[in-house]
């Protein structure tokens, strides 16, 4: 199984250290946007405060994690814009 998932489900996972998400993480194969990493890295602060445990733990917590995820280039990812796609799928709602 092939799951994409983002920032706020990494963020959860790293902030609880709970190793059910590693146990996870090596059953199912998750993708990850690259632009969750620029945000995993704006509010490491934060999530270190969060988690409460010595910065050794935080990091060799996210490297074992980060194995076991693939990380997808945003070049690789849709080009279509939400709003676009919103715009695209509006007259067929309107027409339920």
């Amino acid at each position: 199984m092939h799951i994409v998932i983002d920032s706020n489900i990494i963020f959860s996972a790293i902030i609880s250290g709970d190793q059910r998400y590693i146990e996870l993480v090596k059953k199912i194969h998750f993708y990850l946007p690259d632009f969750a990493l620029k945000e995993l890295e704006k509010y490491e602060d934060v999530i270190l405060k969060k988690r409460k445990l010595p910065v050794s733990d935080f990091r060799a917590f996210v490297k074992t994690l980060f194995e076991e995820i693939s990380v997808i280039p945003k070049f690789a990812i849709s080009t279509i814009k939400l709003s676009s796609f919103v715009m695209m799928l509006t007259p067929k709602i309107l027409l339920l």
